[in-house]
Order: C-alpha cells, then sequence, then structure tokens
C-alpha cells in the first residue's frame, strides 16, 4: 500500500512539474503583451490612414504633388490598415478578443469599413480627388470604436493575464502540498521500515524461541520423530524413535533410513518412490496423511506403525520428516474386536437362520392342517367334535399368527439368507400347495386349477422356499378375497 501511495505521489509531483514548467515557459515568452501592442497598433496605422487622408487632400488641393502619387502613398497606407485588420481577424491567437458581443459589432463595423473604402481607394486616378473627403469621413467614424476595441483587448488580455498568473499561483500551491504529502509518505515510510525492522528483529527472537520449543518436543514426543535428507540419511532421532526401534541416536545418524528401520519387502518400493519424487515431484506416501505400514526394529522384528511423512525446505535442501507410533497392540486389539464382532454376527445369523427355516417350514404344513380342518367341517360331526375342530382351528390360527409374526421380525431385521439356487420338482411343489390350499378354497366356493405355460416342465433351477412363501402368499390372498 505504501509503496502504491509513494509512486502515486512521485507521479503526481512529477505532472505538477511539468505544469508549472510549462505555465512559466508561456509567461516568459510575453505573448499577451504582444497581443496587446499589436491591438494598440490599430489604433496607431488607423490614426496614420487618417493624417495620410489628409495630408493627400491638402497636396491634391494644392497641385502639390500629381493625382497618381498622392492615391499610390494613400493606397499603401490603406492597404497597411487593411491587412492589420485580417490578421487580428483570422489569427488564431486574436479569436477570444470576438467572443464578446460589442467586439463582434466592432468587427463588422471594420468589415463594412474595409469593403466601402476599397471601392473609394481603387477609383482611377483620375476619380480619386472625388473621393477623398467621403473616405475621410468613413475613416474618422472608425477611430471611436477602435477605440473602445482597443480598451476591451486590453482588459481582456489583462484578464486572460491574471487567470494565467491565478492558475500558475494554484499549480504552485498544489506542488507545494504535493511535496509537503511526499514528505510526510516518505516520513511515514521510514517509520514504517522502522517499525518492520522491530518486528523482524522480535520475530526472530520469536522463531528462535519456538525452535528451541519445537526442539524440546521433538525430544520429548512419544512418537517417533525422524528427519532423513535427499540422500536418505537420518539427520533427527528423538527418544520415542530410540524407544521403538532399540537404536541409539548416535548408532543412526548419518545412516541410511531404508537399511536400518524398513523391512527388506518394503525397501525396492522405498527408493523407487523417492527416486520419483525427486525426478517428478510425484507424491505418493508423502503428504498423504496417515498410512499403516511395517518397520523393522534393531532386532530384526517386524511390527505394524502408523506412519505420516512431509516434505520441508531446511535451508535450500529438502528434508523429509516422519512422525511413527508403534500401533502394535491397537492392532491386535483391533484383530480381537473384529473375530468378537465375527463371532457375533456368526452367532445371530445362525439364530435368525434358524428362526426363518423353522417359520417358513412351519407355515406351509400349518396350512394343510388348517386346511384339513376346514374339510372335516363338512362332514357330519358330533356337537363334541365340532367344539374341538372348533378349538383345533383356532389353535392353528394363532400359531400361523405367530409363524408370520416371526418371518416379519426376520425380514425387518434383515437377517433372510440369500436366496438359494438348486434344483427342485415345480409340479411337486405346486401339487403340495393346491392340496393345502383347497380346503379353504372350497369353503368360499372357489375352485383351484393349475396350468402350466410349459409342457413337460418338471425340474427347475432356484430357491423352492422362497417361491412357495411367494405363491402360499398369492393364493391365500386369492383364496381370501376372491
Amino acid at each position: 500500500m505504501f509503496a502504491a501511495l509513494l509512486v502515486a505521489m512521485f507521479v503526481l509531483t512529477g505532472i505538477l512539474m511539468a505544469e508549472v514548467y510549462g505555465r512559466l515557459r508561456d509567461l516568459s515568452t510575453a505573448s499577451t503583451d504582444n497581443l496587446q501592442w499589436n491591438i494598440a497598433q490599430l489604433e496607431v496605422e488607423l490614426l496614420r490612414l487618417d493624417a495620410q487622408i489628409s495630408t493627400t487632400a491638402q497636396q491634391v488641393e494644392a497641385e502639390e504633388t500629381t493625382p497618381a502619387d498622392a492615391a499610390a502613398s494613400l493606397r499603401t497606407r490603406f492597404d497597411i490598415f487593411y491587412s492589420r485588420i485580417a490578421t487580428y481577424e483570422h489569427g488564431h491567437l486574436y479569436q477570444p478578443l470576438w467572443q464578446g458581443a460589442e467586439n463582434a459589432a466592432i468587427l463588422k463595423g471594420l468589415r463594412d469599413y474595409l469593403q466601402s473604402g476599397a471601392v473609394l481607394v481603387d477609383t482611377p486616378d483620375a476619380e480619386f480627388r472625388t473621393h477623398l473627403a467621403e473616405l475621410g469621413q468613413l475613416t474618422a467614424a472608425q477611430k471611436k470604436p477602435v477605440r473602445a476595441l482597443l480598451l476591451n483587448g486590453v482588459a481582456q488580455f489583462a484578464q486572460t493575464s491574471d487567470e494565467a498568473r491565478a492558475a500558475l499561483s494554484q499549480t504552485l500551491t498544489r506542488l507545494a502540498l504535493s511535496s509537503l504529502l511526499l514528505i510526510a509518505v516518505l516520513m511515514s515510510l521510514a517509520l514504517k521500515l522502522l517499525r518492520l525492522l522491530r518486528q523482524g528483529r522480535r520475530v526472530a527472537a520469536e522463531n528462535e524461541e519456538v525452535r528451541a520449543s519445537l526442539e524440546t518436543m521433538v525430544a520429548s514426543s512419544l512418537d517417533a520423530i525422524l528427519v532423513v535428507n535427499r540422500k536418505g540419511r537420518i539427520l533427527e532421532f528423538n527418544g520415542a524413535a530410540e524407544t521403538v526401534f532399540g537404536y541409539s541416536r548416535k548408532e543412526v545418524l548419518g545412516k541410511n533410513m531404508a537399511q536400518k528401520i524398513i523391512p527388506q519387502h518394503l525397501r525396492g518400493a522405498h527408493v523407487e518412490g523417492m527416486r520419483r519424487f525427486l525426478a517428478t515431484g510425484e507424491k505418493k506416501v508423502i503428504d498423504a496423511g496417515r498410512l499403516r505400514l511395517e518397520a523393522m526394529r534393531k532386532s530384526g522384528e517386524i511390527f505394524p506403525v502408523e506412519l505420516s511423512i512431509t516434505a520441508a525446505e531446511l535451508g535450500r535442501h529438502t528434508v523429509f520428516v516422519s512422525f511413527l507410533r508403534d500401533i502394535t497392540h491397537q492392532v491386535q486389539a483391533e484383530a480381537d474386536l473384529e473375530r468378537a464382532r465375527d463371532e457375533a454376527r456368526a452367532g445371530e445369523k445362525a439364530k435368525s437362520d434358524l428362526l426363518t427355516v423353522m417359520s417358513h417350514e412351519m407355515r406351509t404344513p400349518l396350512n394343510g392342517i388348517l386346511g384339513s380342518l376346514e374339510l372335516l367341517k363338512r362332514d357330519p360331526l358330533s356337537e363334541r367334535q365340532l367344539r374341538s375342530l372348533r378349538a383345533a382351528k383356532l389353535s392353528g390360527d394363532l400359531l400361523l399368527s405367530h409363524v408370520n409374526d416371526v418371518l416379519d421380525l426376520s425380514r425387518f431385521e434383515g437377517v433372510q439368507e440369500a436366496a438359494a439356487n438348486v434344483p427342485f420338482d415345480l409340479p411337486e411343489l405346486v401339487e403340495g400347495l393346491m392340496t393345502a390350499q383347497s380346503a379353504p378354497a372350497k369353503a368360499r366356493g372357489t375352485a383351484l386349477r393349475a396350468q402350466y405355460l410349459t409342457d413337460g416342465l418338471t425340474h427347475v433351477l432356484g430357491d423352492p422356499a422362497a417361491l412357495n412363501r411367494c405363491l402360499v402368499n398369492l393364493v391365500g390372498n386369492a383364496v381370501k378375497f376372491t
């Protein structure tokens, strides 16, 4: 922010200095003074022309000169005045002079005078004498407008000069303010740099304290911490690493990490991964979070570790910081927990399978028993037999309801086994179903008939228990609601 403000102030100061230089150069040329002098010359030329007309009239009257010489002198003076008016009218420096209504009217009068005077001046020499009086009157009539034009021009250009000086004064004021602001910005920048210097020294001291604290934390960390360079040499080996791997710090510093703590079957992958990272920067293990791998103790024992590796810049060199934790007990506890979970799931599944199978196997004969009881009701029975039959029917319905509840519970808990895929006799399964459902169907005046769409169909491949349950539900609902 300070840099941008400083650049802006330098640019602004440069622009203002260029503007001051331009205005001073304009004032040094004294163009305004020249303009005022030229306007004053217009009146001088008009007076000279008027005097020349009077002199020419006297000389012609006294016959002191020839008409041709008198006309030539007068024409020369008239042409000078004519050119002076043309210069004022078309010169761009004089354009502001004609912007006012009064000056524009004076210019128009002078233009009319020049047209009329040119006609009189350009008459033949023999007739020239007769027009001197008229030309003198026209010329004398222009003295007052020219004097007014002179005064207006002097006032206008004086105002222009005042405005130029005021603009220069304002520019100088802005330049002074800009310079003061630039000085203030430079002082603020100097104070900011001083403050940053002090802050840098304080941060350096804090960083030194943090470094010392980190060294203490590394030394006292419960996790093993290793720092390795690009060549795989161990640079740092904390106390926890000594406990985990069995090496002392002096034994491993400067040694190749792969040969000390990486098992033989993983060293090739480690070397290839390091080579790939140093060549292409591709990361697989580095900065991949916590990973579970295997490490090797000094004794040669292979054990599981939880590992996290990150790359860091140490000066101009890249180092790799590894955090390792021995998870032997954790892995054993997880294995015990998974084994207990699997055993519990197996027991629960066996119980659910037993309930499901028993419920399915019980419902089919129950439907047959209930159907047979319905058929017995059609036979002539004694009152005692009817009571026994109704009691048996009620008990059978209750038992069927309990079986259905068990099946529903099995479905809700999602413990049903996967569908079987075995060969079975389809006509035999259908005939058994028809026999079991014929009694309730007859009770409702419904006839059951099985028709196969494929002739000669006997054995098929599928789940007979699931198919039987499906057909029992479909036929039972059809009989019930027909």
